[in-house]
């Protein structure tokens, strides 16, 4: 009998050691953050290679997809993470339409997510209190654009007939909310500065350099010397109108000086290109402020289940006043936006 209860004593305290071992196993495990992506350009891979590395330095693990501009295949890959239990995300959604149902999926594991570079709906970030819009108010880039032409053409008075200005305009994917507001940045911006602006060509590359080297080649043999200036709104395309004008005979050296073309990101490439006198100006969309912003947001409201006031170590706090630009143009989730402010780098 006395053995029987001691073989019962051993049998209960390893099960008990066993319990602990892996309840304390359980809670070693490294946190996951998951960073979904729309897409792969030059401006998204710089952009994950700064989570990657806010990743390593926190201890936790990075899952990384791209979803090859599909919405379903995005969908998917949030489900899948969301049932392996991932719990942080920064997202790049493939376009604005799907962030509400990115939302949703979200919320019903009570999961916290940080939308980035493509603006979600203001309903989207409803969805939850712990749905973040971390990026750039993309309208500001395109008046940092129309400024620099401004500046250009007023030191350069002979270029224009008074001030109608004669433009070819590269857009990005239709679907990405930064092509519409890009757009409206840059035609109000010229607007409230005197300027007529006649479109003689204006259609999307797709962010490509390749494809908007073609469509310049095209256009320039069709508007030649009529062209006043180049838009594009990233550098990706402004790099490729450039390589096809200077394929077209003008100099890479004096290129921004002859006919003034004008991007946004600031990638490497363009930012070499402008203080090499090739293209006029970009504006930095700083994505590793950015990328910095969404993963911090997602690191503190998801562990430390907070509430309230947040500042970033670049010290970005959530936007206090409304813009027209959505989602910061719904009082009810101003506090779930926090806006990098963009920089122009010009040749002048």
């Amino acid at each position: 009998m006395k053995s029987s209860i001691k073989f019962a004593c051993v049998l209960l305290c390893f099960f008990t050691f066993t319990l602990f071992a892996a309840c304390s196993s359980k809670g070693k495990e490294k946190v996951q953050v998951a960073l979904l992506v729309g897409n792969e350009d030059s401006f998204r891979i710089a952009y994950r290679e700064v989570v990657k590395d806010l990743a390593q330095k926190k201890g936790v693990e990075l899952i990384s997809y791209a979803a090859n501009d599909d919405t379903a295949i995005q969908t998917d890959q949030l489900k899948t993470l969301l049932n392996q239990g991932v719990r942080h995300f920064v997202i790049l959604p493939v376009s604005t339409d799907i962030t509400g149902q990115l939302s949703r999926l979200v919320a019903s594991f009570d999961a916290c997510a940080a939308f980035s570079n493509v603006a979600p709906t203001a309903e989207a970030l409803k969805v939850s209190r712990k749905l973040f819009y971390a990026s750039s108010l993309e309208s500001s880039a395109g008046n940092f654009q129309a400024k620099m032409l401004d500046t250009y053409f007023s030191q350069n008075p002979g270029k224009l007939e008074g001030k109608t200005m004669n433009v070819v305009m590269f857009f990005g994917a239709y679907s990405h909310s930064a092509q519409k507001f890009r757009l409206q940045g840059v035609t109000d911006g010229l607007k409230s500065l005197g300027y007529q602006v006649n479109v003689l060509a204006a259609d999307s590359a797709n962010w490509s350099r390749d494809n908007a080297r073609q469509m310049m080649d095209i256009w320039y043999d069709r508007y030649g010397s009529r062209i006043d200036a180049v838009i594009a709104q990233n550098d990706d395309m402004a790099l490729g109108a450039a390589d096809a004008l200077i394929e077209k005979g003008f100099s890479a050296s004096s290129l921004a000086k002859e006919l003034p073309v004008v991007g946004i990101d600031a990638i490497d490439d363009a930012v070499r290109a402008v203080n090499a006198g090739t293209l006029l100006g970009t504006v930095k969309q700083d994505g590793a402020m950015q990328a910095r912003t969404a993963f911090e947001l997602v690191m503190h409201f998801q562990n430390d289940k907070a509430t309230g006031a947040f500042s970033t170590s670049d010290g970005i706090t959530s936007m206090t006043q409304l813009t027209n630009e959505p989602p910061a143009s719904d009082s009810a989730v101003l506090n779930q936006c926090y806006a990098v402010p963009f920089v122009p780098i010009t040749s002048f």
